[in-house]
């Protein structure tokens, strides 16, 4: 079994939470508020559970008045009050775990009824059968006098899996990936996690889609979620006609507020999207053989569903600018809503005026602008792309296939036509304002961080820089996202951050700091200079196909490139043709550095593990070890740069996760060798574990051979057998281990990251 390891590191380290030896196996949790008449019939089914002897049934209340408490405590539930102003979707499911005393804790609502008598135990046995799953999530089955459009979706969705009985078990890294919505799909409608894991990955303390990003959070932390067809729940909702679009409206709000998800209906396509979806309807009930007075209602009631359905995605995304009175007048909880109908209304109209009127001075005030600084051609350009696609607007999203990931991404792909739609322009004299457009980040990042340390250092100089995530996110503000970088990566005072890209600004240079960025890129117009950011050789990423395509077409779009390493910038001019310049990655010299108050083992490997990341090659590096743990079976193997503790390996090792700065460099100072690969451009932890001492060993290709000239790191044919003859021999020989560090910390030290921010910011005005 793996071992965690970092007090040893940094005495101050917090330790890491454990969950204390359980009587029970699972809890069944359940927040409640008013929950008759449907509570009794769940409660009634959750008791009715058999297969699983040990699991008790605890409830939030958040002021019931109408007797659900007394039939909770009929039913044997644990019950914790709570103030209603309390509740919170995020913070009371935490409570509700914090507080159960199984080691796994099922999720249902107060309106979601088991199935079956082995309901529990189906969500329960992935997690039993597998350690590395985490999570559950289960069948719904919508109510027999719901609807028939409640139930066709529901069941169109859940068809998705591909999975009639049993359980499906996915990750990040399977071959055979889920399309994105149900690769991350989590809804705690009927849920399971496991205790253990949730100590370290708590639900968001967010109102609304706490269960989407906690599922999103498993797949992206590398663990394994489930999904059981036998752990089955009635659950749909069945609205009067008029609440649909209020829900819709909550619906869409709470997307937006929690995922910053914005739904592409805009209003000047409100009724041919509403007509579509109408019509699709209409198939839908042709299809049903219903008599002519059933079809016509279920007609007319699909046309109002499909048109609030619209207008609700349109006003939700849009609630932030919506006089409150009409928030509160659209809300299905209408919280203390008290104006007419007509009023509603009549604040509606004038809230797309309002718009209307904002965005077209908007639009003319940028066209007059370049017709004062540019000519008559800059004017009659900017008002051609104003009228065509509104100013930097967003296109609107499709989804040419159930199997795009990223619908968001194709839209843009579809604009690049092959053709150079761009002037550039001379740069000012002066500090300069910088937009960077980047992917979604997350902690550990390295690519992330030396972009980040890049937009630090020229805010540092004087520019003004911008950072734009582009969709989709996790964050929820932007204020997070800042937090998250100035916590986990860099201070970037000064930076302001932009979650999506529906109003780039002006700027004198627009960076592309990814393969799918530089399709925003080339739309982008109101820049005097175009460059793309490239730290790998991205089209490598992907197997042969459809991506490898996009990404490596990004190359052909005629940016002028700012590389990481020679050998890009080599790659860059020899088969692509573009112009471009290199900076080299560096360390901290104030933090990397040989430490004599650290003893340097001699029995210790420590090897640069991401097994979501393919370009790092773990799978290659873990049967090496395999073969090096053979033949030196008193060597310790630690792993890092990812949480590897689930992971059943052929050899013991010690997990260290992802390690701060600090961390890292106490690790390479006592370590007796690292190991790292990198297959799409060269990797900066070298350079860092070098200047603590420790002797690397990285694979040989064309990127490696080009950078590490002077023979400061060690390179192994990419083969099992390869690697683990050339780590054995190091780790046999101490004498050729110091040769190898005083040789290379001599090439090292002329690498410092001012001197290669000096060289981005010469690249920026030279290129």
């Amino acid at each position: 079994m793996p071992q965690s390891a970092t007090a040893d590191l940094y005495n101050h380290a917090p330790s890491i939470s454990r969950v204390a030896a359980r009587d029970l196996l699972a809890t069944v949790a359940i927040p409640v508020l008013n929950g008759m008449p449907l509570l009794a019939e769940v409660l009634a089914a959750v008791r009715n559970q058999i297969e699983v002897p040990e699991f008790e049934i605890l409830i939030v209340d958040s002021g019931s008045t109408d007797g659900s408490l007394e039939v909770a405590a009929n039913y044997g539930a644990r019950i914790i009050s709570i103030p209603k102003a309390e509740f919170n979707h995020g913070d009371t499911r935490n409570l509700l775990v914090r507080e159960a005393r199984g080691k796994y804790v099922c999720f249902l609502t107060q309106d979601a009824t088991p199935a079956s008598p082995r309901w529990l135990a189906s969500m329960l046995k992935p997690m039993l059968s597998d350690a590395r799953v985490v999570a559950v999530t289960g069948l719904h089955i919508a109510r027999p006098t719901h609807n028939p459009f409640v139930k066709r979706d529901i069941e169109s969705h859940f068809r998705g899996f591909g999975i009639e009985e049993g359980f499906l078990l996915h990750s990040q890294k399977d071959p055979k990936r889920l399309p994105e919505g149900l690769l991350t799909f989590f809804s705690d409608v009927n849920s399971a996690l496991n205790k253990q894991y949730w100590t370290e990955h708590p639900y968001p303390r967010i109102d609304y889609c706490e269960d989407q990003l906690f599922g999103r959070e498993v797949i992206k932390s590398g663990f394994y979620k489930a999904y059981s067809a036998d752990g089955a729940v009635y659950h749909s909702h069945d609205y009067p006609l008029g609440d649909f679009l209020r829900r819709y409206f909550d619906e869409y709000r709470g997307l937006k507020k929690s995922l910053n998800y914005v739904d592409p209906v805009r209003p000047r396509n409100l009724l041919p999207q509403a007509f579509k979806g109408w019509f699709a309807e209409l198939r839908y009930i042709n299809g049903q053989r219903y008599t002519l007075p059933h079809a016509l209602y279920w007609a007319h009631h699909a046309w109002w569903m499909s048109f609030y359905r619209r207008l609700g995605a349109i006003l939700g995304g849009e609630h932030e600018d919506l006089p409150s009175a009409l928030t509160q007048y659209l809300s299905l909880e209408k919280r203390a809503s008290s104006i007419s109908t007509g009023k509603a209304l009549a604040l509606l109209v004038l809230h797309f005026l309002r718009k209307f009127l904002r965005k077209s001075a908007r639009g003319a005030q940028k066209a007059f602008h370049a017709l004062s600084e540019q000519g008559p051609a800059a004017f009659i350009r900017k008002l051609v792309l104003f009228l065509r696609l509104g100013f930097n607007r967003e296109p609107e999203r499709i989804n040419p296939s159930p199997h795009m990931k990223d619908r968001y991404l194709y839209n843009f792909v579809l604009d690049y036509d092959g053709k150079t739609n761009f002037t550039e322009q001379a740069l000012p004299a002066g500090p300069l304002k910088i937009n960077w457009l980047i992917p979604d980040f997350s902690v550990g990042s390295g690519g992330h961080m030396t972009i980040f340390r890049t937009i630090d250092a020229l805010q540092r100089r004087g520019h003004r820089n911008t950072i734009y995530i582009m969709p989709p996110s996790q964050w929820l503000s932007s204020d997070d996202a800042l937090r998250c970088i100035r916590q986990h990566f860099i201070e970037c005072s000064g930076v302001e951050l932009v979650l999506g890209l529906r109003e780039i600004g002006d700027s004198d240079v627009c960076m592309a700091t990814s393969w799918n960025t530089a399709y925003p890129l080339y739309r982008v117009q109101n820049t005097r200079k175009k460059i793309y950011f490239v730290q790998d050789h991205e089209s490598e990423f992907f197997a042969s196909g459809a991506e490898a395509m996009m990404a490596e077409q990004t190359y052909a779009m005629g940016y002028k490139c700012i590389t990481a390493g020679e050998w890009l910038t080599h790659l860059m001019r020899t088969k692509y043709g573009l112009k471009s310049g290199a900076f080299e990655l560096a360390y901290d010299h104030n933090i990397y550095t040989r430490k004599t108050n650290v003893p340097r083992r001699t029995d210790s490997i420590i090897y640069y593990a991401r097994p979501p990341t393919p370009r790092r090659g773990f799978e290659l590096g873990a049967l090496a070890l395999k073969l090096i743990y053979e033949r030196l079976t008193d060597v310790e193997i630690g792993l890092f740069g990812w949480d590897c503790s689930k992971l059943d390996l052929p050899f013991p090792f010690t997990n260290y996760g992802i390690l701060d700065h600090y961390l890292l460099s106490q690790l390479y100072s006592r370590a007796t060798l690292g190991l790292v690969f990198s297959f799409t451009n060269y990797s900066l932890l070298p350079r860092e574990m070098i200047a603590c001492g420790l002797p690397v060993v990285d694979i040989l290709g064309e990127n490696t051979q080009h950078v590490y000239t002077n023979k400061e790191v060690v390179l192994a044919a990419p083969n099992p057998h390869a690697i683990a003859d050339t780590v054995v021999d190091l780790m046999r020989d101490g004498g050729k281990r110091e040769a190898l560090t005083t040789q290379a910390l001599r090439h090292n030290l002329s690498y410092t990251w001012e001197n290669q921010f000096a060289t981005v910011e010469k690249l920026i005005r030279e290129l």
